[in-house]
């Protein structure tokens, strides 16, 4: 019986962790919004959960060159829009144009990468809740 009571209350613990973790998130995007002038490209904060995915050209993400910036290469933050949304063959965004990489500020560097990092973040959270009432609604309708 104590077993699964550490169980429930560390289950508890984690998802009230992720929670506050969230709202932290949200909060740090919504200022990495601001601070990117993104609000001159997107019409309204809550916009940019419509696209599909937000990518960084020039800066890596990757695990084992993870920020490293491509000198020779130009920094641009590109969404894309959702198929469904967008002009045939019009579907990347640029929502900001930030020059060449070998004269990026190193702080604008790290709010571009925390931008996106946020974002993917959140719109992981996005699609666990659209998955978990896609299902609440199959079984609503599919009684087992």
């Amino acid at each position: 019986m104590q077993s699964l009571y550490v169980q429930l209350s560390t289950l508890i613990d984690t998802y009230a962790s992720f929670e506050l973790k969230r709202k932290a998130n949200m909060r740090a995007l919504k200022e990495e919004f601001y601070a990117l002038g993104l609000d001159q490209k997107v019409p309204y904060f809550e916009a940019i959960f419509e696209y599909s995915a937000i990518n960084i050209l020039g800066i890596s993400l990757d695990e084992n060159s993870f920020g490293e910036v491509a000198q020779n290469k130009y920094i641009q933050l590109l969404a894309i829009l959702p198929k469904a949304k967008s002009a045939p063959k019009k579907h990347n965004v640029s929502l900001g144009y930030y020059g060449k990489g070998a004269l990026l500020d190193v702080e604008l560097k790290a709010h571009i990468v925390a931008f996106v990092l946020r974002w993917r973040f959140e719109k992981g959270f996005l699609a666990l809740q659209k998955y978990d009432e896609t299902v609440e609604r199959y079984l609503d309708t599919h009684d087992q």
